[in-house]
């Protein structure tokens, strides 16, 4: 984040640096104590756990509010240079929003794809698997990406817009409190998932409609007699340097520590990011690679995104007139809701199969058929985010594998266990566990990082 502030203060001088880091720190601030409230109202535990997070902002760590600011930086970062290889964009606002909440959504695919091996947090809250994105929670992605729209969008209108001026320019904060009650509400609405999944459906949509028709666009910055610009000088290759060594840590944590080559798909939307964000790049390569590649596999469709929306969005200027843009942002928005129905029905039916499959295997538990519990957990597993709720139903697998004798099953939920980070490489020795309560024990040792296991 160091060497943004340094890139951001190069560009545009030091106060607006100071202006777009402090207002991002302390958002994101307000955006974590707001979670730890809406978690207090609802009775619940907070969705993750930070583990060593140091310096506390009342209920938020240090981590979060200065993670998402770097995050952000790097995503207006790559917004803009893809933006700019269309040769149309003049600095349009909701174009910038739309691709930098696409990208915040690819420092959440790394991020949270290396938290759990390198065990900065664990998720406490189980997530429902997504066909598009490997292993790590959904909620967690949607959430980091709402931050440009929550704040970005915001700064940019009072900061950076002909509507700095106005008395009325504060009301755009209504987003991010709206988005705050959502998770306060919390409620399912049908079959349509909970009303916070609607919202960051909706608002997501909305701007990348808005980013077809044109709207507002930045506006000199005081000071320094320029609009803001993040490109056009020696030292561009700076935010790419900080985004590079991030790639590079977490691929660390994927082939160094948690083994899961799966994961490498988190890096793939950044990649391309950067990628389209070279000046002299040729576009159409990394487009049609990675539309075949989709065909193969869905989870390589996150990083076409990024091309696809560049293309959409150079279309909107390099032909369609005013009236047909306004028609295709209208169809954008139609197919929004075409797509997000079958969508959040599909995972509020994999829920639905969850909970029985979980309650049946706590009946037939109580009666002690321990074949069916570890065929009805097997199951369950294969229905949730590996990386979000799995570590604790795979204890669950390992303990009733212990239970039952099963050497298959508790190897299977043992090698799974050691992907989630470096303290369950120890699991495996459970085995030799001579009482229940010593199996118990062990694992809440292991859990708190506090010694080997006993036999």
């Amino acid at each position: 984040m160091a060497l943004e502030a340094w890139h951001c203060a190069r560009r545009n001088g030091w106060r607006f640096s100071l202006a777009f880091f402090s207002a991002a720190v302390v958002f994101g601030v307000i955006r974590a104590n707001f979670v730890a409230f809406a978690c207090w109202a609802g009775n619940a535990p907070p969705p993750y756990d930070i583990r060593g997070a140091g310096l506390g902002l009342g209920f938020a760590h240090a981590v979060e509010p200065f993670g998402w600011a770097f995050a952000l930086y790097g995503s207006w970062f790559l917004a803009e240079g893809t933006l700019r290889r269309t040769a149309r964009w003049r600095g349009e606002i909701f174009p910038l929003v739309l691709l930098t909440t696409v990208f915040m959504a690819g420092f959440a695919y790394a991020v949270e794809a290396a938290s759990a091996p390198m065990g900065w947090w664990h998720w406490r809250v189980a997530n429902i698997a997504d066909p598009f994105i490997y292993a790590v929670p959904t909620v967690g992605v949607f959430d980091w990406a709402s931050v440009a729209i929550d704040f970005f969008l915001a700064f940019l209108v009072v900061e950076c817009s002909l509507y700095r001026k106005s008395p009325w320019r504060f009301a755009v904060l209504a987003v991010l409190l709206v988005h705050m009650v959502t998770h306060v509400v919390g409620y399912r609405v049908w079959r349509l998932g909970h009303v916070y999944d609607i919202w960051h459906w909706v608002t997501m949509w909305t701007v990348g409609s808005l980013a077809l028709w044109g709207g507002p666009v930045l506006a000199e910055v005081p000071g320094t007699g320029k609009r803001p610009t993040l490109w056009g000088g020696r030292f561009d290759f700076v935010p790419a340097v900080a985004i590079l060594a991030m790639l590079a840590i977490v691929a660390y944590a994927i082939v160094g520590v948690s083994g899961d080559l799966g994961l490498l798909f988190s890096l793939l939307p950044l990649a391309v990011g950067l990628y389209l964000a070279a000046p002299k790049a040729p576009f159409w390569p990394a487009l049609l690679l990675f539309a075949a590649a989709s065909i193969y596999d869905l989870r390589f469709l996150p990083a076409l995104l990024p091309a696809a929306l560049v293309l959409l969005y150079s279309n909107r200027f390099l032909r369609p007139p005013a009236a047909a843009a306004r028609w295709i942002g209208g169809a954008v928005a139609a197919a929004a809701l075409l797509l997000y129905v079958p969508y959040s029905m599909s995972a509020t039916t994999r829920w639905e199969k969850l909970a029985r499959l979980v309650r049946t295997s706590t009946q037939v538990q109580s009666q002690g058929r321990l074949d069916e519990v570890l065929a009805h957990q097997r199951a369950a597993y294969g229905l949730i985010c590996k990386y979000s709720g799995g570590e604790e139903l795979l204890v669950e697998i390992m303990r009733t594998s212990w239970l039952a004798g099963d050497r298959e099953n508790f190897d299977f939920a043992a090698r799974e266990l050691e992907t989630l980070g470096p303290k369950w490489r120890r699991a495996q020795s459970l085995w030799a566990s001579r009482s229940l309560s010593v199996f118990d024990g062990s694992v809440d040792r292991i859990r708190h990082g506090q010694d080997k296991p006993r036999k």
